[in-house]
């Protein structure tokens, strides 16, 4: 990977899938479905229209499922979030690789590497792990750890956490989605946790409105709009831009997100050719 300028880069480790958690609750809070706003601000990759993110699985895999099901488990759940047609985001299974996942600060190769790692005192089962610029808040890897301490399927076993399930929510994690934890968003797949067994979870494996919204939010496609319209969709999110001033620079973008249970909320942020306000 070559480097154009120099940044500070840093090593975190943020986001968790748990299957008994523990975290506190946010007061301020208005039900998007969707956090993309946290500790660490507004990740993103440095990706376009047409661009794609690539990502590896260690050949090892785990030994909780026989022949070679959890690579494809993990890749349908990259792939759940690819399918959204209002977001233009796109990754790239590239194989198996004996990579690991790089987990310590500092330490990283440029690959985003998915393992299943043997963890028997940690209350987790799959943690993904970031290097970012500083600066610009750009991504430059991300490596995902599946705890094999805990037994795994890809076929609905009972007992067992299905693959697929946690994968999804993990490559919501690679947009940078934030965990879910305030009531009302237990639906999402990027909701915080998830049930104990015996039956193990799968509603996590498709997106929901809120996670919709906020892949689009991040990723959007665009729609050039003339007149006084900006848009038409009224379910999940969208987003629309148009020229609003004289000048040749698009000026607005639009997003919203529909809450089929309950109020809505509306989300705008407004550029002025540069000149950006935020409003919700």
């Amino acid at each position: 990977m070559t480097r154009t300028n120099r940044q500070t880069i840093v090593k975190i480790l943020l986001l968790l899938l748990l299957s008994l958690p523990l975290l506190s609750i946010r007061s301020a809070y208005a039900l998007q479905g969707y956090l993309y706003t946290g500790q660490y601000g507004q990740l993103h990759w440095n990706v376009s229209p047409g661009g794609t993110i690539s990502y590896y699985i260690n050949y090892r895999g785990t030994g909780w499922v026989p022949g070679d099901s959890e690579f494809i488990a993990v890749q349908n759940g990259f792939q759940a979030w690819e399918d959204d047609s209002g977001s233009y985001i796109d990754f790239t299974y590239m194989g198996t690789t004996d990579l690991g996942a790089s987990l310590y600060w500092g330490v990283r190769d440029y690959y985003n590497i998915l393992e299943w790692i043997y963890v028997s005192d940690a209350t987790w089962l799959a943690r993904t792990y970031f290097h970012y610029y500083v600066v610009s808040g750009l991504i430059i890897e991300e490596d995902t750890v599946f705890n094999d301490f805990y037994p795994w399927t890809t076929t609905g076993q009972t007992d067992r956490y299905d693959v697929q399930n946690a994968a999804t929510h993990e490559a919501g994690h690679f947009l940078f989605l934030y965990d879910l934890t305030e009531s009302g968003d237990e639906d999402q797949t990027m909701w915080w946790s998830i049930p104990s067994l015996p039956t193990p979870e799968t509603k996590k494996r498709t997106l929901e409105w809120g996670d919709r919204a906020g892949v689009r939010y991040i990723y959007p496609n665009t729609y050039q709009v003339g007149g006084g319209t900006l848009g038409s969709e009224s379910q999940d999110g969208d987003v629309a831009i148009g020229y609003i001033n004289s000048g040749s620079v698009l000026d607005m973008v639009v997003a919203w997100a529909d809450n089929p249970s309950g109020d809505n909320y509306a989300y705008h942020r407004t550029e002025w050719e540069g000149r950006v306000n935020s409003h919700n």
